[in-house]
């Protein structure tokens, strides 16, 4: 008869309660986590930020242009990073009271302290996305209908 593996975590240790009624152990394990979330949240901050900043874009133009173009392209390229470096050091210590939002609704609302700034801006981000997806769709449709019924839309 074959053993059968426990895939299962263990149990938590039975320590004795302490005030709050929860153990130690369990409360050390809390804070272990909370520092690793904390800690990844910032690692994913940072990589959203980086990411944005360089995007691929950034790629497929900066190498065809630097082989047209030779080294000054890519000397002018660089100055973006000096630049970032800058507004980092200068302009970032300014947005500090800023820290730990990442929506501009939750900048706005710890700013005006107002029930409604979050639906208001809500709603006026996403009239202009509303409008991009009309404008692809006719777009598409009128290469669909141009091909059908030979009928040109300039948009």
């Amino acid at each position: 008869m074959s053993k059968l593996v426990n895939i299962c975590p263990k149990p938590y240790p039975k320590a004795t309660t302490q005030g709050g009624g929860c153990s130690t152990g369990l409360q050390e394990e809390a804070k272990v986590r909370k520092k690793k979330l904390c800690f990844l949240k910032k690692v994913l901050n940072t990589v959203t930020i980086a990411v944005t900043w360089i995007g691929g874009s950034n790629f497929s133009i900066t190498i065809p242009e630097t082989y047209r173009q030779g080294m000054f392209f890519l000397l002018c390229s660089l100055a973006e990073v000096v630049s970032f470096g800058l507004i980092a050091y200068f302009y970032a210590p300014c947005m500090a009271e800023f820290l730990g939002k990442l929506l501009i609704a939750e900048v706005m609302d710890s700013i005006y302290k107002n029930n409604y700034v979050r639906a208001i801006i809500a709603i006026f981000s996403t009239i202009p996305e509303i409008g991009r997806v009309a404008v692809s769709r006719l777009k598409s449709m009128s290469y669909i209908l141009g091909d059908i019924w030979m009928v040109k839309i300039q948009i």
